[in-house]
């Protein structure tokens, strides 16, 4: 894959017939404002642009692709397809403050570098956000708090967290 491309989320479905598709996207929607967006198939990049969109629910996005138009259409082209963007679209951020597309995907371990699990999801909450990390059959949930995580390794895609004693 391009180093030049993040990804920032994954189409989900069809919705409706007029060539609508769910979006998964990973980041904070205040700052989704993409106009094109790239898939790999068979080892080639395809650009798509997005004509339109608007918030469905929670992370979920209804996007309009321009040329897909059909049911049939996303199903082909789109369908459960991870999507990305070039890095020099993005906004950047302020020292400390990270896109989830940027942490998705990172391995998770503990302060004695013992691995947790791959960082899949994350949940947005009223106090903090909180990291769905899955190993095998395992799932945990760990509280985005300065106590909880220590350190965050974008380049190499690790986290590192100090888990809570359950009291």
């Amino acid at each position: 894959m391009n180093k030049q491309l993040l990804k920032i989320g994954k189409f989900i479905k069809p919705h409706g017939i007029k060539g609508l598709i769910k979006f998964f996207y990973y980041g904070d929607l205040d700052n989704f404002d993409y106009k094109e967006v790239f898939l790999e198939n068979e080892g080639k990049l395809l650009s798509y642009f997005i004509e339109q969109w608007r918030h469905f629910k929670d992370n979920i996005l209804l996007l309009k692709i321009k040329g897909i138009d059909t049911i049939e259409d996303i199903d082909t082209f789109l369908k459960g397809r991870d999507v990305f963007v070039n890095r020099e679209n993005i906004t950047p951020l302020e020292d400390g403050e990270y896109y989830w597309f940027e942490l998705i995907g990172s391995k998770v371990y503990d302060m004695d570098k013992n691995y947790i699990g791959e960082l899949t999801q994350i949940i947005e909450t009223g106090s903090n956000d909180v990291f769905i990390v899955k190993d095998k059959d395992k799932e945990i949930l760990i509280p985005y708090i300065e106590d909880v995580v220590k350190e965050i390794d974008i380049a190499n895609s690790q986290i590192f967290v100090s888990m809570l004693e359950a009291v």
